[in-house]
């Protein structure tokens, strides 16, 4: 799954008597350490200087040399204060990530893991500095079959991984604080960045089992709160953080993705989450009061948009399309997203039966630039998609990617005859979990 946020958030809710609170929820948090499929994917940041490390086998020729960073902040100041960056590139990294120039030290701060892989022969390896000494020498070697299929490990409980436990440090006010993280190294996953498929081969993902849960009382339920840091890093920082939302009595599955500071709702209360970050103990609601608006974005809520425009400028209402179908299924993917084009040929099988189903089936490509566009056209038709296709660029205003909040992909968002959204599924397999949900759910002839 590729995702473009940072931290997870689950909701369970529970009937329980108890007492109303309003304004400001404080969520103290504990942290556990877990086995399950909780953790956030995020790839090391190749480094530079390759003399940074010792303990690199001398007759190796190529091999992977990367940082898993926990602190951008920290991490592009120190790039920078060396002289590994440019000025110019550093002030550029703090525009996109908005990063504080301020609290951070001169000093070098280890914000970071070393990760070493290469592979020999049909062997990968693996060696992750977790003491943070910056020699690979006295660190534990890990060595994989390289040509494991990465069909075989998804959805795979990853239990039988390594768990290692890393040590590094972050600078907060004015300090430097020494952390410590549990995570698992993925060996089998490829990078599809890199045009090299030795790259592609050679990258790891990293994988923490570190997760944070707490509970609080709201108009006699109670809300259990979990967080896990789900994303595209461990960001320590992170002044936009991201999280997902999910009612109890469900398997833990990640449904709605929201940003610090935007509303949800829940039985029609609406809640602002105005602080949590990855390293916090607590977590901090606002209750915003109650709203019968029943349009938006999430799970529950009425499709908030009715009409678009398809790849070759022709208008799309999809209220008309959903008189005459039971259900409207909309999938978001992008040619840049290599877990979409994998999912491709199972939404071709899908639509050659939508039609029998009464389901009607939109494709929404989401591009960076033109080459993009020209990529997504190809794929398009490679699988023959020959039912209605959008495509949409990178930071239009008032699209439907933004409308709907759609910053995982591939998503799948199912909509039913009254124009709600029933059902999202995020992620490689979804539209087997859609179609085994249709099974259930359409109406039998």
């Amino acid at each position: 799954m590729i995702r473009k946020a940072i931290f997870t958030l689950l909701l369970f809710l529970t009937l329980i008597n108890t007492f109303s609170q309003k304004g400001l929820i404080k969520v103290p948090l504990q942290t556990f350490i877990s086995n399950e499929k909780f953790g956030t994917s995020t790839s090391p940041i190749s480094i530079r200087k390759k003399g940074d490390y010792k303990g690199i086998p001398h007759n190796l020729e190529n091999y992977l040399l990367g940082h898993i960073v926990f602190q951008k902040k920290q991490y592009y100041f120190n790039e920078y204060n060396k002289g590994d960056i440019p000025k110019e590139r550093y002030a550029t990294l703090v525009k996109t990530y908005k990063l504080d120039t301020i609290d951070v030290s001169k000093e070098e701060v280890k914000c970071y893991i070393g990760v070493l892989s290469y592979i020999t022969g049909t062997k990968k390896t693996i060696i992750a500095d977790s003491n943070n000494d910056h020699d690979f020498s006295n660190d534990n070697i890990y060595v994989y079959d390289s040509n494991s299929s990465i069909k075989s490990f998804e959805g795979v409980n990853l239990s039988f991984l390594p768990t290692l436990h890393v040590n590094y440090e972050i600078f907060k006010n004015g300090k430097r604080i020494t952390k410590n993280s549990y995570l698992k190294l993925k060996p089998f996953d490829h990078s599809y960045k890199y045009k090299d498929t030795l790259l592609q081969k050679q990258q790891v993902f990293a994988v923490t089992y570190q997760y944070t849960i707490g509970s609080f009382k709201f108009d006699d339920k109670d809300y259990k709160i979990l967080v896990d840091n789900i994303g595209s890093g461990f960001e320590e920082d992170n002044r936009n953080p991201s999280f997902n939302l999910q009612l109890e009595n469900r398997d833990f599955k990640f449904t709605e993705n929201i940003k610090k500071n935007e509303v949800v709702k829940i039985d029609g209360h609406e809640f602002k989450i105005t602080e949590c970050t990855f390293s916090q103990d607590t977590v901090t609601l606002e209750y915003l009061g109650f709203n019968k608006t029943v349009t938006g974005w999430q799970t529950g809520d009425h499709l908030p948009l009715t009409r678009v425009n398809d790849m070759k400028g022709n208008s799309i209402d999809l209220m008309h399309l959903l008189k005459t179908n039971d259900f409207l299924l909309i999938d978001f993917w992008g040619s840049w997203c290599a877990p979409c084009i994998k999912e491709l040929p199972k939404i071709k099988e899908f639509s050659l039966l939508s039609n029998l189903n009464k389901i009607a089936l939109v494709s929404v490509a989401y591009e960076m630039n033109e080459k993009g566009k020209e990529r997504a056209l190809e794929r398009i038709t490679e699988f023959q998609m020959n039912w209605p296709q959008i495509i949409e660029f990178e930071r239009i205003e008032n699209s439907i990617v933004k409308t709907l909040n759609i910053r995982d992909y591939p998503t799948l968002i199912l909509i039913d005859k009254k124009g709600v959204i029933i059902k999202k599924e995020v992620g490689s397999g979804g539209m087997d979990k859609i179609s085994t949900f249709l099974k259930i759910n359409t109406p039998q002839n």
